[in-house]
């Protein structure tokens, strides 16, 4: 059963960058993949309060600091 989970956390990642749906996201079981989501969508819209809904203080200062230096980039 955990391979179907990763599976759907995976594939809710690709459903949420594709329609840019941050609700999305939001509908992973895994918060280690939930985080990972909010990430990959904060870098691309290259918006920094994204970063807000990730749970994990780790990722929350990857996230900020990566999307600070996208948003640095001519």
């Amino acid at each position: 059963e955990s391979t179907d989970n990763t599976m759907k956390d995976a594939c809710y990642t690709g459903v949420a960058l594709n329609s840019n749906s941050i609700e999305i996201c939001g509908m992973e079981k895994n918060p280690f993949e939930k985080d990972r989501c909010y990430a990959a969508l904060a870098a691309k819209n290259k918006d920094i309060t994204i970063c807000n809904n990730i749970m994990s203080s780790n990722i929350t200062s990857e996230c900020r600091n990566f999307v600070t230096k996208l948003t640095a980039q001519p």
